[in-house]
């Protein structure tokens, strides 16, 4: 009877102790942490591709949208370095991968004269 006394007791014990925080009005077991969610930049409708040219050292995607080329440069490595250029902006920062998506590079002159 001793026996059963203390088992019982036990049982009584621990379920008082599984109740208390209920009864007190804890409901949470773990605290949420402020989170602020920021919306994602609207993408980007990028156009077609037409080409895509591998030179020693850079990927050049030429995709067409609306009538209009727009350019992105890559190393080799798939590290992106520009997107979205239009001509101007590629020849103004890579202007050798410029000349040789325009083709002066491959016709081996600087103008129609041959100079």
């Amino acid at each position: 009877m001793n026996r059963s006394l203390r088992t019982t007791s036990g049982i009584l014990l621990l379920a008082v102790g599984l109740l208390v925080p209920f009864s007190s009005g804890q409901t949470k077991f773990v605290e949420k942490a402020n989170t602020t969610v920021v919306p994602k930049p609207p993408v980007r409708k990028q156009g077609k591709v037409i080409l895509v040219l591998q030179t020693r050292d850079y990927l050049v995607t030429v995709r067409s949208k609306a009538g209009e080329n727009r350019y992105s440069v890559a190393t080799l490595q798939g590290i992106v370095l520009a997107e979205h250029l239009s001509v101007k902006k590629l020849k103004d920062r890579f202007p050798e991968l410029h000349e040789v998506v325009q083709g002066i590079a491959w016709a081996g002159a600087t103008d129609w004269r041959g100079r």
